[in-house]
Formats: C-alpha cells, structure tokens, sequence
C-alpha cells in the first residue's frame, strides 16, 4: 500500500502488453507502462517521500541468448495521474553499476537526519545509498547517491529470490534468507554489537533458518514467518523507543 491506501502489484511476465507493475486504486485497476522490452521481471518496489516508485528487477537474457529480456538493476518512475498511463516519467540510467544485476529485493529507510536511505539486495550481499532528491524550477528531479559502505553488507550469504529486505519501527534494516536466518543492520548503516545482529536457529532459537518474511508491531515484537512455522522475537525496536 502506498500513503493513498493504492495496492500495488509487481506483475512479472507481462509480455502480452508490457505492465510491470499493477495499481488498484478504490475498485478500478490502473497499470504502470514500460516502453522498452527489456525489464520483463520486477521483483518488488519501494516509495520515497515525494512517492515516486523505485523498482527492482531480476536479469534474464531471451531464451536464444540475443537480447535483454530484462535487465536487471533499478528502474525508478514518476507517477503522474493514474488514470493516464502516458503521463509517467522513467528514469533508468541511475546507479547503473547495478545493470545486469539480480536485485532481489529494495526498500527505503531513514537515518536519525531524515535522510532517506535506499536498501538494495544483491546476490553478492546488501548495498545502502543515501538518496537525495531536488526538483528544478521546472520540475525536472535531480537526484544524488552516496554508497554508505565501500564494500557489501553481509557478503557470502545466499541471496535468492523470495529473500526481503524490512524495515523495523526504529528504520533498521532486516534481511531473510533462505538458508542463514536474518540479519540486522542499523538505522545508521552500522552492525549491532556481539554478533546481536545475527538472528538464526542459534543465536536466538528460532524455528528455521529459511525465512519467508518478517513483520512489526508496535510494541517491539518481530514476527518472523519461517518453513517450519513463525517464531517471535521481542526486542526494544517498539514505534515510541523511550
């Protein structure tokens, strides 16, 4: 859901007449209208403050090898009107380094500034930049990115599709796998202390170290969906930390 209570939908495959991405809006069905043949498998989206919508993408090659049938990386797109699907505005060479990329998953956060933070996965590990975004007098969007780290937040993890990124109460980061638990990763960019950051079978008992998704309460509680069943998690990330 976005602020507006709009549902949005990832709609990979959607060769027949090339919507990506699917919004109901009240009873009515709108879609999202991608020019270019190559971005065929989205995999999840994000909103920022201005709700624009940040799309992340699986790559594949055509099945005869000769051309993109997607592309991979990070595509974001201005929503004008919903009702006009001619009106959105595409912004695909943004961090291009990520072309070619499984992004698995993407999510936004915020630091203690504000600033807002776009979390990516990858299957080499995770990547956060801190995204700041300006419109001209025109309307024209400028926006710049600054990597929080040189290198990857948790390498040698399996990453696959299905794996999440959440965001907890208190803007930390949770990351699933399928076969490592989770992972935590703090509002700031850094790793909690004592290996603390590192929720599996283990460290905490959950039931499975496969984990399907992660959801918060208000209160602090973490409900972890694993294979085996959903195991919760109490911890001081409540909605008012005191």
């Amino acid at each position: 859901k976005d602020v507006n209570d709009n549902i949005w939908v990832v709609n990979p495959y959607s060769e027949h007449n090339n919507n990506p991405i699917a919004i109901k809006n009240l009873n009515q069905w709108f879609h999202i209208h991608y020019d270019n043949e190559d971005g065929y498998i989205p995999q999840e989206i994000a909103f920022d403050n201005n709700n624009n919508v940040w799309i992340s993408y699986k790559f594949s090659d055509t099945i005869d090898n000769v051309d993109e049938y997607s592309s991979g990386g990070i595509k974001m797109v201005e929503i004008n009107q919903l009702q006009d699907e001619g009106d959105d505005v595409w912004h695909t060479s943004w961090l291009d380094h990520l072309d070619g990329e499984n992004i698995w998953t993407i999510t936004m956060s915020k630091d203690h500034y504000g600033n807002q933070i776009l979390w990516v996965m990858t299957d080499l590990g995770i990547l956060g930049y801190l995204v700041d975004i300006d419109y001209t007098h025109s309307g024209n969007i400028i926006t710049d990115f600054v990597q929080l780290s040189d290198d990857y937040f948790f390498q040698g993890l399996s990453y696959q599709e299905g794996c999440k990124l959440r965001i907890d109460n208190q803007n930390n980061v949770w990351i699933t796998t399928k076969t490592d638990g989770l992972r935590v990763i703090q509002s700031n960019g850094q790793l909690l202390d004592n290996n603390m950051g590192i929720v599996n079978v283990n460290e905490y008992g959950i039931l499975s170290n496969n984990i399907y998704d992660v959801i918060f309460d208000d209160f602090g509680y973490v409900y972890i969906a694993t294979e085996m069943g959903v195991s919760i998690l109490e911890t001081s990330f409540n909605k008012n930390l005191s």
